[in-house]
């Protein structure tokens, strides 16, 4: 019986990754693969499994959950916050059950199938809203996001994983799979920009550059890097309109106004962060904060106060939106505590992980995507949350039966 659950175990963890992004269509799979999982791990779980989490990062971490438990039991807002707080035991779930599996490939070509299969649904709905329509402007209407297969935000997230994990995979030596690789990087990069992903691409640019730090001496390879860069980065606004006006909201109405007075003009987050400041400069310093519920409340009745124009007004009012911005949605909802342990985390990984691109790489994205989202208030963040706490805190120093293997992430 051991034997045979601990065949199926991975393949059950990579389906669970694979599936993610198609929640919609397949609610109840994510739960029923995470009960086979939850059934199956005592049986396939050794103790020596658990020494392979590293003890100050999961310290740093359990620290951080446990904080928001504490300041929500004691300022009694257990009942608004235990969403946000389930959301995070999500992840720390995802790394329990991780612990049995030893070989992480099936980790990494489960994120990019399922990359490559979001990137596939998207372009058919694409397609065929270009077949009815006869138009495809991201900036004109919601019609095209309706299209994607998840939140264009989460769909960048992926699509800057995959493209990561597929680069720490191309070897240097002659690889028949490095075709592969080299095919989904394409595949993703091009997705980014045809969808616009603004944080997606800013991520890519920003992981170019970094790679110039960990890359060979060769002046030759850089310079080739970098003028591939800027070479698609330009040819991709020389194809797609919708970049600028995503970029640079450029609009046939408002040629002639500057970038600055476009970007509060267009950009919701100018509005949201404005509002978000205004409330922290009126608690001040808060140690249990406001509630998750709660602050999202404060941020509706600044919407409703501050927002002049009628229309724009409306559309706050209807999406109600959240601070979109973990970092600060942290502070207004738990506290200064438990905001300082989870940048103590992201501080601690860099520390540790500063050796290794790879890693850099998946801190840097996470880091990034916490600055204009709220990956703990949606289920497929926590998920993702969890596959980075899988590459940072796991060592892979040895094999189930004690035998030594790779460590490819040591740092």
């Amino acid at each position: 019986m051991k034997v045979l659950l601990s065949s199926i175990y991975p393949y059950a963890f990579a389906l669970l990754l694979f599936i993610v992004p198609f929640d919609d269509y397949v609610r109840a799979w994510p739960n029923i693969l995470l009960i086979i999982l939850a059934v199956s791990f005592p049986f396939v779980v050794a103790k020596k499994d658990f020494l392979r989490i590293n003890r100050t990062g999961i310290i740093i971490i359990i620290s951080f959950l446990l904080s928001m438990v504490v300041v929500s039991v004691l300022s009694g807002n257990w009942d608004e916050n235990q969403s946000i707080i389930g959301k995070v035991g999500i992840g720390l779930g995802m790394l329990l059950l991780y612990l049995p599996i030893y070989n992480n490939d099936k980790l990494k070509n489960a994120i990019i199938f399922s990359s490559i299969a979001a990137v596939i649904f998207s372009c058919f709905n694409i397609l065929m809203l270009i077949k009815n329509t006869g138009t495809f402007e991201f900036g004109a209407s919601e019609n095209p996001l309706t299209t994607l297969l998840i939140d264009r935000l989460y769909l960048g997230l992926l699509s800057v994983m995959s493209v990561v994990i597929s680069y720490k995979s191309i070897s240097k030596k002659y690889n028949p799979y490095n075709r592969y690789h080299l095919a989904n990087i394409i595949i993703n990069i091009l997705f980014v920009f045809l969808i616009v992903a603004r944080m997606a691409i800013l991520t890519l640019i920003a992981l170019t550059l970094l790679q110039f730090f960990y890359s060979t001496r060769n002046k030759k390879i850089i310079i080739i890097t970098l003028v591939a860069t800027v070479s698609v980065i330009l040819l991709a606004f020389a194809l797609n309109s919708n970049l600028a006006e995503r970029f640079f909201y450029i609009t046939n109405n408002n040629q002639d106004q500057s970038l600055i007075e476009k970007v509060f003009k267009r950009e919701p987050r100018t509005v949201i962060w404005a509002c978000s400041n205004k409330i922290v400069k009126e608690e001040g310093l808060m140690f249990s904060g406001l509630g998750f519920k709660q602050a999202r409340e404060r941020l509706v009745n600044c919407y409703e106060s501050d927002i002049v124009n009628p229309e724009r007004k409306e559309w706050f009012l209807f999406k109600r939106y959240n601070t979109h911005n973990q970092y600060i949605d942290i502070y207004l909802g738990a506290g200064i505590i438990a905001l300082l342990l989870f940048l103590t985390f992201f501080f601690w990984s860099f520390i540790k992980h500063r050796k290794d691109y790879y890693l850099m790489a998946m801190l840097v994205t996470f880091v990034s995507f916490g600055l204009i989202e709220n990956y703990f208030h949606r289920q497929i963040g926590a998920y993702y949350f969890g596959v980075l706490l899988i590459f940072i805190l796991l060592d892979y120093k040895s094999t189930p039966e004690g035998g030594k293997i790779n460590n490819e992430h040591k740092s």
